[in-house]
């Protein structure tokens, strides 16, 4: 049982706050998003942090058990948090996260979903991500990182996890 499941399982839904990861994979001019089982959406990869892991950690135990990808090269991009990104679950649980968005430029392996959460990986082309349909936190995420990328002035640093 997972940490957010145990404290489910004491307070209901009631409204939870949660340190989480979330993982833009763009390698090769293609970003990877995989299609959520729970909100039915294509959405980014990540997770809530177990207890005693850091955000680090967390992110690549995520994006292992989402993709079965192994991380080469990931860096922090930045970090999220407040109303505008808070999620409603389909079951009514009511999580506002604070979320470390993470980018990973390289990975080894081959893409191959998890599917207790997750029903579809797929490479998408910039034009072709389905921003508008994703949720909000995801939305901001690629929306931030394809205008830091785009910039010819980045005044943004990335830094390498090490």
């Amino acid at each position: 049982m997972s940490y957010i499941q145990g404290l489910r399982s004491k307070i209901g839904k009631d409204p939870i706050f949660s340190p989480g990861t979330s993982i833009i994979v763009y390698e090769n001019n293609k970003y990877l998003l995989q299609f959520r089982k729970d909100f039915q959406i294509w959405g980014l990869h990540g997770g809530a942090m177990e207890l005693g892991e850091n955000f680090k950690e967390a992110a690549l135990r995520e994006l292992k058990e989402e993709t079965d990808l192994d991380v080469v090269t990931m860096n922090y991009f930045k970090t999220y948090a407040g109303e505008d990104i808070k999620i409603i679950y389909p079951n009514g649980d009511i999580v506002y996260p604070v979320v470390m968005g993470f980018i990973v430029s390289k990975t080894e392996g081959q893409p191959n979903q998890q599917h207790d959460e997750v029903s579809d990986l797929k490479w998408f082309d910039e034009e072709d991500l389905p921003i508008e349909d994703m949720m909000m936190i995801d939305k901001k995420f690629l929306k931030d990182f394809i205008q830091y990328k785009n910039s010819k002035n980045k005044m943004q640093n990335i830094w390498p996890c090490e």
